[in-house]
């Protein structure tokens, strides 16, 4: 049943994705429950499926916070933007300044 529903949300998200889409990025890495891209931009999430996910793999978040990972073709429709933008190499609040 969630295969299900995640292969019909994917395939919505694909035939939308036009509209709602934000630019495509790639992960970083990912933690229990935040996904950090390459530009920094964390990614906060309680969906377990992001601990399959993987370094180098590209994603895309659209504008009603589903993430998408392209390569995996698997949706998370509960991501939130984290509190901060990270250093990608320290996970510690960037020093936007």
């Amino acid at each position: 049943m969630k295969t299900t529903l995640a292969i019909i949300v994917l395939a919505l998200l694909m035939c939308c994705s036009a509209f709602a889409q934000q630019a495509e990025s790639t992960i970083d890495h990912v933690t229990d429950d935040t996904v950090v891209l390459d530009d920094g931009t964390a990614w906060e999430t309680t969906d377990p499926t992001v601990e399959t996910w993987n370094e180098g793999e590209n994603v895309v978040v659209t504008d009603n916070d589903v993430m998408v990972n392209t390569d995996q073709n698997e949706a998370v429709t509960d991501v939130q933007p984290g509190d901060d933008t990270l250093d990608v190499d320290t996970d510690e609040p960037s020093d936007s300044d």
